[in-house]
């Protein structure tokens, strides 16, 4: 039995940019879902149910940090986040505590590698949960 990709939702500020995160992550084998505003990411959340979200904070960034500051957002402490932008809007405060970062220029081999290993830590931490309500 073929495990199921894993999926990766990506919240991009800017839906003109040219963004190749998407390109890189299912080249890589992830299941990916591209979306340009917080109301979107939200629904997909819900819906889709990723396993990760992947937040562009490349300028402009207006959408993607409003998605970080949605209360609804900062109260999922089960949502890992990967913040990926240029070192200033990088080390900007956000209000969500993110698991992995990525800082530009992109290398496609850190990207995957950090998304790989946010999503196994989250796994694991799913699996000791589950051991311990039962």
């Amino acid at each position: 039995m073929q495990n199921e990709p894993i999926r990766v939702l990506i919240v991009n500020g800017a839906p003109l940019r040219d963004d190749h995160l998407d390109a890189i992550l299912a080249t890589a084998g992830f299941a990916t879902k591209l979306v340009s505003d917080s109301a979107s990411a939200r629904g997909a959340l819900e819906t889709w149910r990723p396993s990760l979200v992947v937040v562009d904070l490349r300028p402009p960034a207006g959408e993607a940090r409003q998605f970080c500051a949605d209360p609804a957002i900062q109260a999922r402490d089960d949502l890992p986040v990967v913040l990926v932008g240029e070192g200033p809007n990088l080390l900007k405060p956000t209000p969500v505590i993110p698991s992995g970062l990525v800082a530009t220029p992109i290398e496609p081999g850190s990207l995957v590698a950090t998304v790989a290993r946010v999503a196994r830590n989250a796994d694991r931490a799913e699996a000791e949960q589950s051991l311990r309500a039962d």
